[in-house]
């Protein structure tokens, strides 16, 4: 028996691919999100999973000294452990409002039943209706599987002011969301200063991760949230590369 491969109909055009891309690539959606007016509602929202260890950034972290010999022992060494214990957070804040730290129990997998109920509806929209009451505002969530889902968009269509649906957020995006290029290292850097060792159960960690996003400045809040549309336009530049912003 021979079998016939129609050649043509495996044939893929490039100039289809650059179309298609050029509609739903990075660039494109940065340019749908800067021609939204009011950047400044923007609610941007993250999840964040906190392990009870120091954190290391390999390319930021770094001790200046003469000698090696002249760094203390607990400063150069940074000990990792198997089965630490880990808390995830959900948070979200727009330029002038920040929202309480939302703690996801441990174990519970955020699919997106989890999210809508114990994020959105336990949690958003009460305390929006609290922080904005009337006024208008925009949410921001990221690609994430339980943000992306049918049931997630639909809710948010129906429950929300306005939202950034899962067709105009950039994919894989950590550049834009202030949560990842601020927030969350922030609050890495002051678990580290408190000694993190010293630090025995979950309760008390989470308790010094609530006070640490209580306690972050809003005025810092605010600078990471303005330079948005700044990211979105480097973003563009760079043709959907990875950013690098100066100030």
């Amino acid at each position: 028996m021979q079998c016939r491969v129609n050649r043509n109909a495996l044939c893929i055009r490039t100039s289809d691919v650059k179309k298609k891309d050029s509609y739903s690539g990075p660039p494109c959606r940065c340019k749908k999100l800067l021609r939204r007016r009011a950047t400044s509602k923007i609610v941007f929202s993250d999840e964040k999973l906190f392990l009870l260890q120091p954190s290391l950034n390999a390319q930021n972290d770094r001790l200046y000294a003469v000698s090696i010999v002249d760094i203390p022992e607990d400063e150069k060494t940074v000990e990792r452990f198997q089965n630490v214990s880990k808390v995830m957070v959900w948070g979200a804040f727009s330029a002038d409002r920040k929202f309480p730290l939302v703690f996801i129990d441990e174990g519970v997998k955020i699919n997106a039943e989890v999210y809508k109920q114990k994020i959105l509806r336990q949690n958003l929209l009460p305390q929006s209706r609290i922080l904005f009451q009337d006024e208008p505002w925009v949410f921001q969530q990221d690609g994430a599987p339980s943000h992306k889902a049918n049931t997630t968009q639909e809710w948010c269509r129906s429950n929300l002011p306005d939202f950034i649906d899962r067709d105009s957020w950039p994919p894989s995006s950590p550049d834009l969301n202030p949560l990842d290029y601020f927030a969350w290292g922030y609050m890495e850097s002051k678990l580290n200063d408190l000694k993190i060792k010293q630090i025995t159960t979950i309760t008390t960690f989470k308790k010094k991760i609530e006070k640490i996003w209580n306690d972050i400045p809003m005025d810092m809040v605010r600078a990471a949230c303005n330079s948005f549309r700044k990211r979105l336009r480097l973003v563009i530049k760079e043709n959907g590369n990875r950013i690098h912003p100066k100030g």
